[in-house]
Parts: C-alpha cells; sequence; structure tokens
C-alpha cells in the first residue's frame, strides 16, 4: 500500500474515532438539558404564582390561579420534557424536516409544503375565537420560556448541530394536525382498499373490518367508486404513509375510571390509551 493511501487511511479513521468519541461523550452528558426541579424561577409573562410538582413518577402537576397562566404552565413543561420531540413534530407538520434529515424527507416535505398547512391555519386564525387564540399565545410563551431554562439544549440539538427555533402558536396548529392524522383510522384503511381495489368488493371489506357487527357497514358505493380510474401512490404520498401511519394492524383500545371514593385526595381518576404514534427516533 503507498504511503499516501495509508495516510489518508489513517486520517479517516482517526477522524471517526474523534468523531465517534464526541458522539459518545454527548451522549453521556444528557443530563446537561435536564430542568431544575426544585426551588423559584421568575419568568415573564405570567398574571400570578404558578406552582409546579413533579411526582415520584415525574409527571408534572400545576397549580395555577388563572386559565392562562395555566396554559403558560403547560407549554413551559412541556417545553421541559420533550422539546425535541414537539420541534420534530412541527417540523413535520410544516414541512420543513429535510434542513434536519436530508434528503430522505423530501418527499414528504415537498407533501405537506404543497398542502400549504401555514396558509390555512393563517387563514383559520382570522375566524377563531379571541379566547382561543390567547390560549395559543399563552401556551407558546411558555413553550419559549420553558426551552429558555434549560440549562442547555437537550441532548438531541447537540448531537445533530441544530438549535432551537421559538415556539410561535400556530406550531401547536401543525402539531395537532400531524397527531390528528397519526390518531386517524380511515386513510390507511382507505389506501389498502385503493391498492387492493380490483380484488375487494364492499363485501369482502366488510369481511375484513367490520369486527363489530353494531359498526356501520362499508358503504355500497364503493363497488361504484373501485372502477373508477384514479392514478397511482406516488413518491410523495408513500412518504406520508410511512411516516405517519406505516403498518396498519388491527388494533384495540383501554381506559378507566375511578370514583373519588378511591382515590387518595377524593377526586376521580381518569386515564386512557391515547394511541400516539412513536414519533421520536
Amino acid at each position: 500500500m503507498a504511503p499516501q493511501e495509508t495516510m489518508q487511511k489513517f486520517l479517516l479513521a482517526s477522524a471517526s474515532i474523534f468523531f465517534c468519541g464526541c458522539a459518545l461523550h454527548t451522549v453521556r452528558t444528557a443530563d446537561r438539558s435536564y430542568p431544575e426541579m426544585s426551588g423559584e424561577l421568575s419568568v415573564s409573562g405570567l398574571e400570578g404564582r404558578v406552582d409546579i410538582h413533579r411526582d415520584s413518577a415525574g409527571v408534572p402537576h400545576i397549580r395555577a390561579g388563572s386559565e392562562s397562566d395555566l396554559w403558560f404552565a403547560l407549554g413551559f413543561v412541556h417545553a421541559q420534557d420533550r422539546l425535541f420531540q414537539m420541534d420534530l413534530i412541527r417540523r413535520l407538520g410544516s414541512g420543513r424536516l429535510s434542513a434536519w434529515m436530508g434528503e430522505e424527507s423530501f418527499d414528504f416535505d415537498l407533501l405537506m409544503q404543497s398542502i400549504e398547512l401555514e396558509k390555512r391555519f393563517a387563514a383559520r386564525r382570522k375566524t377563531m375565537d379571541a379566547e382561543l387564540i390567547a390560549v395559543g399565545t399563552s401556551y407558546a410563551t411558555g413553550v419559549n420560556a420553558g426551552a429558555a431554562s434549560l440549562p442547555d439544549l437537550p441532548v438531541e440539538y447537540r448531537l445533530m448541530g441544530v438549535e432551537w427555533e421559538p415556539w410561535e402558536s400556530h406550531d401547536a396548529m401543525a402539531v395537532t394536525t400531524i397527531n390528528a392524522w397519526g390518531l386517524s383510522e380511515n386513510v390507511p384503511r382507505e389506501l389498502i382498499a385503493l391498492l387492493t381495489r380490483d380484488e375487494l368488493s364492499a363485501s369482502d371489506l366488510d369481511v375484513l373490518w367490520r369486527w363489530d357487527p353494531e359498526a356501520p357497514a362499508v358503504d355500497a358505493y364503493w363497488d361504484s367508486l373501485r372502477e373508477v380510474e384514479v392514478g397511482t401512490i406516488g413518491a410523495r404520498l408513500r412518504g406520508l404513509i410511512e411516516t405517519i401511519w406505516g403498518v396498519h394492524t388491527p388494533a384495540a383500545s383501554n381506559n378507566w375510571a375511578l370514583s373519588g371514593e378511591r382515590s387518595a385526595d377524593g377526586f376521580p381518576l381518569l386515564a386512557n390509551d391515547p394511541h400516539m404514534k412513536q414519533i421520536v427516533p
């Protein structure tokens, strides 16, 4: 092997070891971004005092004197606990994921940008109730205050070499849209029906998906609709399907409620399974 080639391989190996070491060091210092769990903190944007207590499981409990402060505090603890996740989902919703993830996200970003959600949000805001706008503003202010309270950005930011951008009130609408799509059941089923429309009639789909006999039957118009000429699923839509829904499988749900007579503080408890998608790497 020529000396020059040997030196190139040595430099490449050294660089790999260096960057791996940097990444390992960053991961091992994840606690640098952990929020303060005790004491008092003075932040602007609140109307009064807010108390945030975290129980033994790390779940925050908020006590506030006004609804505005309550939404502020909710945004605050969200930013403390899941800043990168929030950032990732808003980029999904606004079609700006490629700036972080590269060309593998192009198709998805192009589709989301073609839907023009941000324009739709701006138009919707003009007809929103003033009280709802105030909720979004208080929450966004709280998110930014929570992000600013962290000693350092979460480890994901430091590993990727990216920065946090202030949260806007319309970002919550992008997150809501992505979560709503992830929770929807009809889209995956309709796509499966489309892909198999040459073989499956309305009665066939009924057999596949009508697990509960009390549930509504598949609309009979499907037998006419499936004869209509339509295009194929393009790369952009396929990217959306893979990102939001993945593989569709039968699912179940559960929830429970507990009377205040059986709880420690005398208040009723409600728990449920919201079926949120795993969206953090």
